[in-house]
């Protein structure tokens, strides 16, 4: 269960997990999974909103996928969906969307029509965590970026993309570029390594 992950955590980790999520409590929302044929195309219209606001917020646009994308999903891969809603006074304030395919969990698009206190660590990281247990998955993709995810519990991985550049000139210079780039990346990965939030081997807590 979740409380066996966070015995992996520091005290002092553990403590700041358990606070933001009695936030959620204290602020009275209540999270509720939605998968296959509980999905309809109502529930992915008002999941969609969420998405524009948090586009809208962040880069002065609506996104990059529009809704009959979104209620495509619905109809062709329903099975693989993930909609986890977060309810005040029964009412949707918050969303996100997750896939999930084999041992894996692939999050997430995300929106809340305002502000809640860590509102977003807790539908966009715990909950998640919690579905992987559950579920017994052995993985959970929580996107790109974001040193605050490390913290929490996501340690950070080498991730690998395959181009071919044809002009010659541009493909030495890039390569010349990556060869610097690589060892920055090296150095970076560790730093991040060192903010991982769980015990030292010794099993002493910070």
């Amino acid at each position: 269960c979740f409380d066996d992950f966070l015995e992996c955590f520091s005290s002092r980790r553990r403590k700041v997990v358990k606070k933001e999520r009695r936030k959620i409590i204290d602020q009275g929302i209540d999270i509720k999974w939605i998968q296959g044929a509980d999905l309809t195309p109502e529930l992915m219209a008002v999941f969609y909103q969420f998405y524009q606001r948090t586009y809208a917020k962040r880069s002065g646009h609506l996104g990059y996928l529009n809704a009959a994308f979104f209620q495509a999903l619905i109809r062709l891969m329903p099975q693989k969906l993930l909609l986890m809603l977060a309810l005040k006074e029964q009412q949707v304030i918050a969303a996100t969307l997750s896939f999930v395919e084999g041992d894996a969990l692939y999050g997430r698009y995300w929106g809340a029509n305002a502000e809640y206190d860590c509102l977003h660590f807790e539908l966009c990281y715990y909950q998640g965590i919690e579905y992987c247990i559950q579920h017994q998955l052995t993985c959970f993709h929580s996107g790109a970026q974001g040193e605050h995810k490390i913290a929490r519990g996501f340690e950070p991985v080498f991730t690998w993309s395959a181009h071919d550049i044809i002009h010659p000139d541009f493909k030495s210079a890039i390569a010349e570029y990556l060869m610097e780039e690589r060892q920055h990346i090296i150095r970076y990965h560790q730093q991040c390594q060192d903010l991982l939030p769980f015990k030292n081997s010794s099993g002493a807590s910070e």
